[in-house]
């Protein structure tokens, strides 16, 4: 059935004169095999998902990948999702010196989860989350906004500063990236080259997906 969508879809779609072409990724979860609970299912069809959006198979079933997504991970995910809309996730700054002189040039960018029950967290508490369930988009641009008006609050008091902010590798395959920042940088007027991305040094390209016969 999987297969059938995404053949449906590859059809190209006509819109205002122009053909379009789009792509589509289906998780799936089962019942009983894979839970008995709707909202359980729903969660593990969604992580399969994302898994085939990843490695652009067009379907993915849900499967455990060594870590089980018990209903702790699935809970903060959803808690997750809240804090984004919310005021949870705030920006720790780290300052860069020049050792020539001693004086603070710079900072990065560090994400902080102030979570209402479990305190401070760390991106190692939700990062790896955040990209398996592709909300690194809204993550980075959160952090890119914060910062950005943190920049200009510093530089309009005398600060001459830069920011440096953290990106994934899939903030990088984002095509809409470039014009995000853009928007930003502009919003909050301040030089595009106090402005560095990075890429996080946990990183690692994805392997290609096979070529289909």
């Amino acid at each position: 059935m999987a297969e059938d969508i995404g053949a449906e879809l590859r059809d190209a779609f006509v819109l205002d004169r122009m053909s379009l072409h789009i792509d589509a990724s289906t998780g799936i979860a089962l019942s009983p095999d894979h839970g008995h609970d709707r909202s359980l299912l729903l969660a593990r069809a969604d992580t399969a998902m994302y898994a085939a959006k990843r490695g652009r198979r067009g379907y993915d079933v849900w499967a455990p990948d060594g870590t089980p997504a018990t209903r702790d991970r699935l809970e903060t995910l959803e808690q997750l999702r809240s804090a984004l809309d919310g005021e949870q996730l705030d920006n720790h700054y780290q300052p860069r010196l020049d050792l020539r002189t001693g004086t603070v040039v710079g900072v990065e960018a560090l994400i902080r989860w102030n979570h209402p029950d479990r305190g401070l967290l760390y991106p190692g508490a939700f990062l790896p989350l955040a990209e398996q369930a592709g909300l690194m988009r809204r993550l980075a641009l959160g952090v890119l906004e914060r910062s950005l008006r943190d920049l200009q609050s510093w530089r309009a008091h005398g600060h001459d500063l830069s920011v440096a902010v953290n990106l994934s590798v899939s903030n990088l395959q984002d095509v809409a990236l470039p014009e995000q920042v853009e928007m930003l940088v502009d919003a909050f007027s301040v030089p595009a080259e106090a402005l560095v991305l990075e890429i996080t040094e946990d990183a690692s390209w994805p392997t290609p997906p096979a070529a289909s016969r």
